[in-house]
């Protein structure tokens, strides 16, 4: 079997593990600043959402002979830890969700334009299916952080720090599309 693969899906779970340990850390962080249990709730379904993808991942890593070794590094499940808790909150909606998972969505289809097992491409159309919920969250919730109480150090926050943003998620696609070059089947 192809290590290459192999260390794909390697790395999709321990993404997707990350993800969903981000997303639940946001959605304690939205708890703590008195966000609408709406909000909240979108934010559990997306944790949800990444958990299923996480395992979705470990069986396709599975069968392709691999697992994954070790226990997953802990400093890399959490979100920097920012005061106010307000601009942190703006910071993981925008990186995470507003910019991330837009970004996401082409990398997604081109591993699915190259996959041919079924169960591959049963969980990337799943994947990309969530995707479309997990960016619509990230664009909602920037909406309330930008009119409600927090909208001054929402606007501060982007103000500042959006175009170092932007940045890094512009040069984490350029890294994740170069490593789809080889295909992700079994």
């Amino acid at each position: 079997m192809n290590d290459t693969i192999r260390a794909e899906w390697a790395r999709r779970v321990v993404a997707e593990y990350r993800s969903c340990a981000a997303t639940q850390e946001l959605v304690l962080w939205l708890t703590q600043i008195g966000a609408s249990p709406d909000l909240i709730r979108m934010g559990m379904r997306v944790a949800e959402d990444e958990l299923g993808h996480a395992e979705g991942s470990a069986e396709v890593l599975a069968a392709a002979g691999g697992r994954i070794e070790g226990v997953l590094d802990r400093r890399l499940l959490s979100l920097p830890a920012t005061e106010p808790r307000e601009a942190g909150v703006v910071r993981a909606t925008v990186e995470l969700f507003c910019l991330g998972e837009t970004v996401a969505v082409p990398l997604f289809r081109r591993m699915l334009a190259g996959a041919e097992e079924p169960a591959v491409r049963r969980l990337l159309v799943r994947i990309l299916r969530d995707e479309a919920r997990h960016r619509a969250f990230g664009w909602t919730l920037l909406g309330a952080l930008m009119e409600g109480p927090t909208r001054e150090v929402a606007r501060q926050c982007l103000a500042v720090e959006l175009p170092a943003m932007l940045g890094g998620v512009i040069q984490r696609s350029e890294e994740h599309t170069s490593e789809l070059q080889s295909p992700c089947n079994l």
